[in-house]
């Protein structure tokens, strides 16, 4: 395999895609430097480890698809948490 190939399928396999935020592509971007995790609608759930989870997201379950990471840029539906 070439040195190239070897990189691009690091960045492939290592590189963060540029929106995660799903809930980004349907309402937009939010406040400049706002994440998830300073936002009122984020919810943890777990007894042993904790599933971050957007109370506003329509396609809540319980698995990993559906996590809301708290790093993830805010959306345009950041409420500030009090």
């Amino acid at each position: 395999m070439s040195e190239q190939l070897q990189l691009n399928i690091q960045e492939v396999y290592l590189g963060d895609p540029p929106n995660p935020n799903p809930m980004i592509q349907l309402h937009g971007p939010g406040p400049a430097g706002c994440t998830c995790g300073g936002c009122a609608s984020l919810r943890g759930w777990g007894r042993s480890r904790t599933f971050w989870k957007c109370r506003r997201r329509g396609d809540l379950t319980h698995g990993k698809a559906t996590d809301q990471l708290k790093r993830w840029s805010a959306c345009g539906l950041y409420e500030v948490r009090v």
